[in-house]
């Protein structure tokens, strides 16, 4: 009987450590992106850039082109290669962040 206990635990375990990897890799994903806006979003008050961006954004030929840029972008899971990439970049960029952080 203890060895009947014994298995069903073992088999517990090896399941458990199977379905959650990946939950902890999406969460740790997830992570990556969180960490990456919000640095983004301090960093957007550094002096250094301050003025420069508040310029950016009265630039009507920047925010067409920016939002001709964005509306060729998507968000699907199956995503093109230039999507692809672009969410290659975020990740290691949101990643390495992440990790000098900690």
């Amino acid at each position: 009987m203890k060895k009947l206990i014994f298995i069903i635990a073992i088999f517990q375990l090896l399941a458990f450590s199977v379905f959650a990897a990946p939950v902890m890799s999406s969460q740790k994903e997830a992570a990556y992106f969180a960490t990456l806006k919000a640095v983004l979003d301090y960093k957007m008050q550094d002096e250094k850039i301050k003025d420069d961006l508040e310029k950016l954004r009265q630039n009507k030929k920047f925010n067409e082109w920016l939002e001709k840029s964005l509306s060729e972008l998507s968000n699907a899971k199956n995503k093109n290669g230039k999507n692809q990439n672009i969410y290659n970049i975020l990740h290691d960029s949101g990643a390495q962040i992440y990790n000098q952080l900690n």
